[in-house]
């Protein structure tokens, strides 16, 4: 269903990503030969704080994460990948050259690597699970847009609305919209909390980043299984406004 997997570039030469997570977007989108609207996944350097621009290196090497919704989006990326870093074919973003040095899919070598499969789905709508609580972690800027407004803030009600429609829309699964009333009075508790002003687009944003403490006692059974769902899923979707070129980047804690 989902995966999250890490690719380590080397650079070939100095030069400059001048929207990083865009550029590396607009790179593997390239791959699927389809409109933006069919699929979804997103691109994150986190591993250097989510920089806007990235001064490269000759030599030096980046490490980024792709997640995808649809196993065949990342069949697609990972044999592409391989296909380069066998053959030691250069590949182009933007500007910049690099070349494949290594494709992390294993979950034990990384905890970024991740996958919620089909026997997960299953577990956290079965009655055998018992999670009652979650930590997440916001470790890139988040921002929310609600119709032309934008928030640089989070509740329940803003949260689970921006994951319903993302999973809604590119999971392959549909949950009833007429749970959010409900599932927005979920409670969460955030901890932490650090602003950054953030270029997306042509103007300037405060984004947040956080830890949420998502709290699933008290609410009764169907409920639960949503958002178990809805909060599983974000590790791969992201949350937010932008979260597909690596704003609103998800860990679970």
């Amino acid at each position: 269903m989902f995966n999250s997997f890490i690719i380590r570039l080397q650079s070939l030469g100095n030069s400059t990503l001048n929207d990083v997570s865009k550029d590396i977007y607009n790179y593997f989108h390239e791959l699927l030969k389809k409109d933006i609207k069919d699929s979804y996944f997103t691109v994150s350097n986190f591993f250097k704080n989510q920089r806007y621009n990235l001064e490269l290196e000759k030599g030096k090497y980046y490490l980024f994460k792709i997640s995808t919704l649809d196993v065949d989006d990342f069949s697609l990326f990972t044999s592409h990948l391989f296909k380069k870093k066998i053959l030691n074919e250069n590949i182009n973003i933007g500007d910049s050259n690099f070349v494949v040095k290594e494709i992390i899919c294993d979950e034990s070598k990384s905890k970024y690597v991740t996958r919620f499969d089909n026997d997960r789905f299953r577990y956290i709508n079965s009655e055998k699970c018992n999670i009652k609580e979650y930590k997440l972690q916001l470790i890139t800027p988040t921002i929310f847009k609600v119709g032309s407004q934008f928030y640089s803030e989070i509740n329940s009600e803003i949260l689970f609305r921006n994951l319903l429609n993302k999973f809604n829309r590119f999971s392959g699964y549909t949950i009833d919209k007429q749970y959010i009333k409900e599932i927005s009075k979920i409670k969460i508790i955030t901890s932490e909390l650090i602003t950054n002003r953030v270029k997306m687009g042509k103007g300037f944003y405060e984004g947040i980043k956080c830890i949420i403490y998502i709290n699933l006692e008290n609410i009764d059974d169907k409920l639960k299984k949503i958002a178990r769902t809805l909060v599983e899923f974000s590790v791969y979707s992201g949350v937010g406004h932008k979260s597909e070129f690596g704003f609103g980047q998800v860990i679970m804690l």
